[in-house]
């Protein structure tokens, strides 16, 4: 994050500049969560200094199981948005459940995700997820933290050879400039006005410090994959341990039939075979294992599934109890996201009212935990709960009804017509 007084700040000099910092010290880090993310780990990289000595590189792809868990966990089960007609339309037009999602993955992954609106071919208003890497946000130094700008560098073959493109977008328009691999000019290229009425970008933490959900157990997965590598190294040097023959000579001829018979045939008395094998504390290593997968496990609050604790007969309490350090840390992100989202309506509400009036606030956001679900224990629960508060309320305790006021109408359909079917002829009776 970037923070300057004013727009007159953001000189073509103060531009190059920013990009020189955030690609020198921002987009190295942010490279090597996706690395990480994407199974390229450091074990990967390990040399041995003795080159005939066995080099097993075990990658065990933690970050991927926490951030997927994670976006998972919290969009897995698509973001419900209720309210103005308008608004809704447009977010649907964008496939918002896909996009929900791949924003929560990235979001997890680099600490942040970004989305970009845009006008497309059909003159309608479309959201898009923008690679991180790619863009930094410009802050004013009020206690609001207002974006100012967002500068986007990014890479494009062109004719074979790469051009280096930078966009650089305020309240009203973006200014588009061309530049060298050091970033150390820029040539302007042309401008276009937008009429979002805002910077129209977003962008979505994961916290307030804009870290990965697997950034503080990144040195907890380079020892487990290590202690893993080696165990497997020292298996493989086991199986191709050195032979001893004592008490005899033979020849490479000999060592060659042996190979091929599978006979050892000795002369002297005293002769012996045996082979140089060393000690492994076998339970030491597996509970020094069992240690980094528990803290990995711990400091992530990514619940490990494979414990039997998890029973496959448990409650739905229950099973929110174990989960309830995953549950506390998703809940710390929806309220990051959710602020991001109301951002996104916004946006769409600027560009719905250059036709007719809409208001932002009027969009309701809910989100729904990705969970199993006991659908017998919840129906117990609704029918204890039935005329102590409202149908409207109960029917949104409900998994598998997505839309309350539809399903709200079918009730009142059915309940009209098994009126009349029981009425017995009760219009007629009231004519006699």
């Amino acid at each position: 994050m970037y923070i300057i007084n004013s727009l007159d700040e953001l000189t073509q000099d103060k531009i190059c500049s920013i990009i020189q910092k955030h690609n020198t010290e921002d987009r190295p880090r942010l490279q090597n969560l996706e690395n990480y993310y994407l199974g390229k780990h450091k074990i990967l990289q390990r040399q041995m200094t003795d080159s005939t000595k066995p080099n097993n590189k075990v990658v065990i792809n933690y970050p991927a199981l926490i951030c997927d868990s994670y976006s998972s966990y919290l969009c897995g089960s698509p973001v419900s948005y209720t309210g103005d007609e308008g608004i809704l339309e447009t977010l649907q037009y964008s496939d918002v459940a896909d996009l929900d999602l791949e924003t929560a993955r990235n979001i997890n992954i680099f600490g942040f995700g970004v989305n970009q609106s845009y006008i497309d071919s059909s003159k309608q208003t479309r959201f898009v997820n923008i690679n991180p890497k790619e863009v930094i946000f410009v802050y004013d130094g009020t206690v609001e933290n207002n974006i100012l700008a967002v500068i986007r560098y990014y890479t494009l073959d062109e004719s074979d050879s790469q051009a280096y493109h930078v966009e650089v977008w305020d309240s009203a328009k973006c200014s588009y400039y061309k530049t060298n691999n050091a970033y150390s000019a820029l040539e302007f290229v042309n401008e276009q006005l937008h009429f979002f009425k805002d910077v129209p970008f977003i962008e979505f933490l994961n916290n307030s410090y804009r870290q990965s959900s697997f950034e503080e157990v990144i040195t907890l997965i380079d020892g487990l994959e290590k202690l893993t590598s080696d165990e497997v190294n020292t298996f493989e040097q086991f199986c191709d341990c050195y032979m001893i023959l004592k008490g005899c000579v033979m020849d490479d001829n000999d060592l060659q039939e042996m190979k091929v018979k599978r006979v050892i045939q000795f002369d002297g008395i005293d002769a012996s075979i045996e082979y140089l094998t060393k000690e492994v504390n076998i339970e030491q290593i597996t509970a020094l294992k069992q240690d980094f997968v528990t803290n990995i496990h711990k400091i992530s609050c990514v619940p490990d599934m494979s414990d039997e604790n998890f029973a496959n007969n448990a409650s739905g309490v229950a099973i929110r109890y174990k989960l309830l350090s995953f549950e506390n840390e998703t809940s710390q992100k929806e309220r990051k996201f959710k602020k991001g989202l109301q951002r996104r309506i916004k946006l769409i509400e600027n560009m719905l009212n250059i036709i007719s009036k809409t208001e932002y606030l009027d969009v309701k956001i809910a989100f729904t935990r990705n969970l199993p679900v006991n659908e017998v224990e919840q129906g117990q629960l609704i029918g204890n709960l039935r005329g102590l508060v409202s149908d409207e309320t109960l029917l949104s305790q409900i998994s598998f009804v997505d839309d309350v006021d539809a399903e709200l109408k079918l009730l009142k359909e059915q309940q009209k017509v098994a009126a009349s079917l029981y009425s017995f002829g009760g219009d007629e009776a009231d004519e006699e």
